[in-house]
């Protein structure tokens, strides 16, 4: 698949804002302060544009050539549920045995199929359960939005808005019923709770020049709509009693597509006027996936044998140094293993060479 710049600079910012979330959350619970709960808070849009690029690329691909059932559920099963399922049963043996909860041999099969299919092993594998839902029903999905390719501001404002009020109200406890407690059940690891942003990626993927075309011809609006949603983001923050907000929450559908937009207009100027850092950006792009499934593992081992190294007095200190170790342990841990033979059943990507490109 041709590399497509900007997408791929937004995957990493994506990537590195969830890192930024899990390694600042730490600091939200002991000592909260400006410095951690700014990016704690801020980098919410990491989850939901994330499941934008998965039905981005998807779709691209699929606009252009056609959809070969058997051999997309043959490639999501080797790239996305295999890794998926090594690291359930990886987190699930090393919490088990770190907390002492080892269970006998004969029920762990029921305990990984639970794992597997709500995502619990690690408090980050949620949302791979829901993406891999979206996967099973891609086809349909796709069908679906070929014939409604023509109308994305009904479509999509529609189903939002229907979807916004459903989990609305069982997020905000705004109706208590039965079937809605069935609907909404764990509704972060829920495919139907993220379908706005699926739906959000293939009219991106459908309208792709177009998009650009408009945030270039419009830097102006396209920051300040930016900035908007930030500043609406950390404001739900302050109204919240300054209550850690998650990134599967109902409000979070409104912000999203205009920080995507935004960072199309500054991954841009990064693509034009800072090539080097382009290219390392694309680098740590191939590595993503991998990234997301190995760093709660990365944080364990920064915590086990790297904190009493690097911890400080300072807190700001504390948590950058947190943050850029876990970075680096998750980037060379799933680069060397991309690299290493059957490294792709655990990683989900093999390495490929990247050129720069203009944009």
């Amino acid at each position: 698949m041709k590399l497509i710049p900007e997408i791929s600079l937004i995957r990493t910012i994506a990537c590195l804002s969830i890192l930024l979330i899990h390694t600042s959350a730490p600091f939200m619970v002991s000592e909260y302060h400006w410095v951690n709960a700014i990016p704690n808070q801020l980098a919410r849009f990491g989850g939901p544009i994330f499941v934008m690029i998965g039905a981005f690329l998807l779709s691209n691909k699929y606009l252009r050539k056609p959809l070969e059932v058997g051999k997309f559920y043959r490639s999501r099963v080797l790239k996305i549920f295999i890794p998926y399922a090594v690291f359930t049963m990886a987190y699930t043996f090393f919490y088990d045995y770190l907390y002492q909860m080892m269970v006998p041999l004969d029920q762990y099969p029921a305990r990984i199929f639970h794992h597997l299919l709500y995502g619990t092993a690690a408090g980050h594998l949620y949302f791979i359960s829901a993406i891999f839902q979206f996967y099973l029903i891609f086809p349909l999905f796709f069908w679906v939005m070929k014939k409604v390719e023509k109308h994305p501001w009904i479509f999509s404002i529609g189903l939002t808005g229907v979807l916004f009020m459903l989990f609305a109200s069982y997020y905000y406890h705004w109706i208590d019923a039965p079937w809605l407690n069935f609907v909404a059940y764990r509704y972060h690891a829920n495919a139907l709770f993220w379908m706005p942003y699926f739906v959000f990626g293939f009219y991106a993927a459908y309208y792709w020049e177009s998009i650009k075309n408009w945030v270039k011809a419009h830097p102006w609006l396209v920051n300040l709509l930016g900035f908007a949603a930030f500043a609406a983001m950390w404001g739900e923050h302050l109204l919240s009693n300054l209550e850690p907000l998650g990134s599967a929450r109902p409000l979070m559908y409104f912000y999203t597509f205009p920080i995507f937009i935004f960072f199309i207009f500054w991954v841009q100027l990064i693509q034009r006027y800072l090539p080097l850092l382009a290219d390392g950006m694309h680098a740590f792009s191939r590595t993503s996936f991998g990234i997301y499934l190995i760093h709660f593992f990365s944080i364990d081992f920064y915590n086990h044998f790297l904190a009493p190294i690097f911890v400080t007095n300072y807190m700001a200190f504390n948590f950058a140094i947190f943050f850029v170790m876990v970075t680096l342990i998750s980037f060379v841990s799933v680069f060397v293993l991309q690299r290493v033979p059957g490294g792709r059943w655990i990683v989900g990507t093999p390495p490929i060479k990247m050129k720069r490109q203009a944009v």
